[in-house]
């Protein structure tokens, strides 16, 4: 998703050292030596490219060479690989420590907000494009139980607001389409459904008006 591709398509890299070493989950013939070629669909004494065909076994041991032997089973999706490459064209466009610095900033706001409701953050470095917020006062540790923060998210979703939970914590994941105003609709948001306090809700609900 942080590639913009749709759902249904996944990438990995694979370092060249590890060609020879990682063994495929999925095992399927287009991943072996052979595929496609004129021998595939020989009878087993003419076809060759694997250990059993030495024995007289059948189909090729063997796999293909390079991240090829990864690929998953079935054929490639015609609509999604097109979507999936026109995506990657715009990531490729973008400064990648520019995008850390946006988001960064982008995720200080929404720190910056919560923090004046009681919420916290683990200490320690973290990536730029994701936050979690967790309860830090008494007040929100006793009222934020996990069952009641899934409930919370399921009703920000309800107001177009589209946050996870992981761990104990709101997880808020940006993008760079991320706009202020949509900052402080999540804000007010997280105020109407965690503070008690009218002075922090309204706090909150009148700078957003």
């Amino acid at each position: 998703k942080w590639l913009l591709g749709p759902h249904g398509a996944s990438l990995v890299y694979v370092p060249q050292r590890n060609y020879d070493s990682w063994l495929p989950l999925d095992q399927h013939d287009r991943a072996r030596l052979c595929n496609d070629g004129d021998l595939w669909d020989a009878s087993m004494n003419k076809m060759h490219g694997g250990s059993v065909q030495r024995d007289g076994a059948g189909y090729p041991e063997e796999f293909d060479y390079g991240a090829r032997r990864l690929d998953a089973g079935g054929r490639p999706n015609p609509i999604l690989l097109p979507m999936l490459r026109a995506a990657l064209e715009i990531v490729a466009e973008y400064d990648i420590e520019q995008v850390q610095a946006t988001l960064a900033a982008v995720n200080e706001k929404v720190l910056e907000g919560a923090r004046q409701m009681g919420f916290t953050t683990t200490p320690g470095p973290r990536a730029g494009h994701i936050l979690g917020l967790r309860p830090g006062t008494p007040e929100l540790k006793e009222k934020l139980t996990p069952e009641e923060m899934i409930r919370i998210g399921k009703r920000l979703e309800g107001k177009g607001i589209f946050i996870s939970v992981r761990c104990g914590a709101f997880r808020i994941s940006p993008y760079l389409h991320t706009t202020d105003e949509e900052i402080q609709q999540l804000l007010v948001g997280l105020a109407d459904e965690c503070c008690d306090d009218d002075d922090t809700r309204a706090k909150f609900v009148s700078s957003n008006q």
